[in-house]
This record gives structure tokens, C-alpha cells and sequence, in this order.
């Protein structure tokens, strides 16, 4: 834990990943297109997870993939990922999905090959778990109720690309010899999502794992790319700050019933310490 003098220190001063906050104008206008109402009618598959959380047709649509290998949903969804604390039309549909993160976080997903031998299985579980469980339970106990489920799914992927990085030119396709996996690739939006992932544990070995991919998405991914990358970069710094100054954070205490220090209570007090990310949940 830090001392009163280290408190002072732990100051984040960047803007917000998105400048305004989702309105329900823009949830209802998402919510319209066919492919979210077919992902929302009854959600069962990875397919049905990944079209609504990136925005993307993985249902039906044909230009898809080239869409996530341009990272297009990283221009056009970060307000419903990072601006919807005070939106609960968007965390109304996200409820939806309630029954699936049960089962991710329970293990009961286990024996299905659709979800544990594909990428796209293994990166909507993580999203089940560390994403769409804070929409759907937020500010609550269970809104971190899954999160080791999506902390063990970040760390394999990312070993994973860390470890195969020295032979390849761009970003993997995940092959049999990965840890299981049948077929997959790694497109630049789960790139993203792997290091949110890891920058919500609170072991400071997952925030040294999230550096070297982080080092690997710049030096992969498309130049165009490069600002969104540098950008949570500078986020992932600031999750590092407030860690290695408490050794968790702090704002999680009341939710999850844990006593508050004297010097974690003097930073929550001090309203403009508290970084944007750490509002939303």
C-alpha cells in the first residue's frame, strides 16, 4: 500500500477515452439494425456475442472480417464501450446476455468446442466476463463476479502472441499448436479487448504482459491503428499508477466490501484523482 506522501503522486489528468456520453437516441439507433435484433432475440452463440459488442454483421455479414482487420468499430463503438455509465438503455440490453455470462463464469461453456477451440469462442467468453458483466450488474458485487474467467482467457492469448511475435509479420492466425485452438484470428478489436482485460487485474504481472502486447500491437497492426493503441496505452499507464500506489483499486473497495485504507480513503476523497475509466465502474 502507498504512504500519505505517494498518494499525492497518483494524479490522472487525460481526457476521456470518448468526449460525450452515449445517448439513448444512439442506443435505440444501434439496437434498430437487423443483425443487433438477431443477436438479441435469443444469444446462444459466440456469433451473437461478438455482433453485438463490436457493432459488426458476424451473422450474415460478408465484408466482416474486413472490416475487423481495419478496426472499423474502434472509430465507431467506443462511446457504447466506455461512455454508457449512465445509460441504462444500453446496460438494458446488454441484460440480455445475462443467462451466457452465467454460464462463461461458471465454466458451464467447457465442453463446447464452439467456444473453447475457436478464437472468436474464446474472445466472447472474455467479453462476457469482463465486459457485459459490468453493464449488466453494475455497481454491484457481481459486476466482478466472472472476471478471473476473462483474466485466464486474456493471459492465454496474449502468451500466446507475445510468445509467436518473434516469427510473424502481422498479427497471427491462432493455429492448432496454440494452447488447443482450432482456427482464429486475432483481429485488432480483440487485440483491444485483451489488453482491457488485463488492465483490470489487479496482479501487476498481467500489467507486465499488457506492455509487451501492447509493444506488439503497435509494431503490427495498421498504421491508422497506431493512435487508438498509443491511446490505451496511456490508459493502461494510469491502471498501473493507481496499482503499484494501493495494490488494487481502490474505488472497487466498496462494491466488493473490502475496508478501505487511510491513504486509498484520502485519494477516493479527492474527486479529481479519480480517472475516467475508474467512474464507469
Amino acid at each position: 500500500m502507498a504512504t500519505s506522501s505517494g498518494v499525492k503522486n497518483v494524479m490522472i489528468n487525460r481526457p476521456p477515452r470518448a468526449s460525450q456520453e452515449l445517448t439513448d437516441a444512439e442506443v435505440q439507433a444501434f439496437a434498430s439494425q437487423a443483425f443487433i435484433q438477431e443477436s438479441l432475440k435469443k444469444p446462444t452463440e459466440p456469433k451473437h456475442v461478438l455482433s453485438f459488442f463490436f457493432g459488426e454483421d458476424f451473422i450474415h455479414g460478408k465484408t466482416t472480417k474486413d472490416k475487423m482487420r481495419s478496426g472499423d468499430c474502434l472509430k465507431t463503438m467506443p462511446k457504447f464501450w466506455f461512455q454508457a455509465r449512465n445509460s441504462s438503455c444500453y446496460d438494458q440490453l446488454c441484460s440480455k446476455f445475462s443467462d451466457l455470462v452465467h454460464k462463461a463464469g461458471t465454466k458451464a461453456l467447457k465442453g463446447s468446442t464452439t467456444w473453447n477451440d475457436t478464437v472468436d469462442g474464446k474472445i466472447a467468453q472474455m467479453i462476457l466476463c469482463d465486459q457485459l458483466a459490468r453493464n449488466i450488474w453494475r455497481g454491484t458485487k457481481e459486476a466482478y463476479a466472472y472476471e478471473a474467467i476473462a483474466k485466464d482467457i486474456s493471459r492465454e492469448l496474449a502468451i500466446a502472441l507475445v510468445s509467436s511475435a518473434p516469427t510473424i509479420p502481422e498479427m497471427p492466425t491462432l493455429g492448432p499448436s496454440v494452447d488447443g485452438l482450432d482456427h482464429g484470428e486475432v483481429y485488432p478489436p480483440y487485440l483491444a479487448f485483451i489488453l482491457v482485460a488485463l488492465m483490470h487485474s489487479e496482479v501487476i504481472e498481467d500489467h507486465d504482459l499488457c506492455d509487451e502486447l501492447f509493444q506488439l500491437a503497435i509494431e503490427t497492426t495498421q498504421p491508422h491503428l497506431h493512435v487508438y493503441f498509443e491511446g490505451e496505452q496511456k490508459v493502461a499507464r494510469e491502471h498501473r499508477v493507481v496499482l503499484e500506489a494501493f495494490g488494487r483499486y481502490p474505488y472497487r473497495n466498496a462494491v466488493l466490501g473490502r475496508k478501505t485504507t487511510p491513504e486509498e480513503a484520502a485519494w477516493l476523497a479527492k474527486k479529481e484523482n479519480m480517472p475516467d475509466w475508474a467512474k464507469s465502474q
